[in-house]
């Protein structure tokens, strides 16, 4: 292995870890704003009425490919956040 790949496998390490700390973090700050307050968790729980994960995508005689996306987009963005809160509860620090 040349000295550049040892440096190079190195610096990818360190950026990973870093990405991995600061992926805690954001999960924390998304956990403390959704489940941490009453507030929070009626906006979460609003959410997941709004963009439910089993809506239909498509409805009525001719189906929209692009209505579809967009609320395959609103899923996407839906499970993202309960996914962070999920990880946050179980890393979530005091905030300072």
């Amino acid at each position: 292995m040349s000295e550049f790949q040892s440096s190079h496998e190195q610096r990818a390490r360190e950026v990973a870890e870093r990405y991995r700390g600061l992926a805690s973090e954001m999960a924390a700050c998304y956990a403390r704003v959704f489940a941490g307050t009453p507030d929070g968790k009626r906006v979460l729980a609003d959410l997941q009425v709004k963009f439910s994960h089993d809506r239909p995508r498509f409805s009525g005689d001719r189906p929209n490919a692009i209505t579809g996306a967009v609320i395959d987009g609103q899923c996407a963005v839906l499970k993202e956040i309960e996914s962070a809160v999920k990880l946050g509860t179980h890393t979530i620090k005091p905030t300072p």
